[in-house]
């Protein structure tokens, strides 16, 4: 399944991405956000894709802006109609503001399309950029771990309807409200 917001695509990872998403992963700049920080073996990828890719809770996708692959965003269901998230880009998708499209398409799939109830993710404390994007959107901190300083936030569908005019605003071009107001 495609779901796209603005220019951005997010299409189902395949076979094919996996050694792509694999080096994305491995950058230090990603490894750096991440609570395991170690390198993954070709084997530990395959290993991992092989379990999820028939995983019927777990969605994955890659992210595109005209046709050129920029990140990677995952969504796992949980029974209880919540579910967790966590999206990270290559190096053609920092600084580039199309994480705002990928969040955007992921928070109405989930929200609107599935009908659930909250999202969470999780984020360091140390990436304040991170930190303040997610907070921006709506997520509210739910525990801090004070020994790592891990943040999990939660989304809720209240949260999502009360940010998602705005998003869509910005998307359309017309920022009447600015994202980090």
């Amino acid at each position: 399944m495609r779901l796209t917001a603005g220019h951005v695509t997010l299409r189902p990872v395949t076979d094919a991405d996996i050694q792509m998403v694999r080096e994305w992963r491995n950058s230090e700049t990603v490894r750096s956000q991440l609570v395991d920080r170690s390198e993954i073996s070709p084997e530990q990828q395959r290993t991992w894709w092989s379990k999820m890719r028939f995983d019927p809770f777990y969605f994955a996708w890659i992210c595109e802006s005209q046709g050129k692959p920029f990140g990677f965003v995952w969504v796992k269901l949980d029974q209880d109609l919540s579910g967790t998230t966590g999206i990270f880009m290559g190096p053609a998708g920092h600084g580039t503001g199309d994480a705002f499209f990928v969040t955007h398409a992921i928070n109405n799939w989930f929200f609107d399309e599935l009908r659930r109830d909250s999202l969470r993710c999780e984020c360091f404390a140390t990436n304040r950029s991170g930190v303040r994007y997610n907070r921006s959107i709506g997520y509210e901190d739910e525990w801090v771990n004070p020994d790592t300083l891990l943040i999990r936030m939660v989304l809720t569908r209240e949260s999502h309807e009360k940010f998602k005019t705005r998003m869509e605003r910005i998307i359309r071009g017309n920022p009447q409200f600015p994202l980090f107001a």
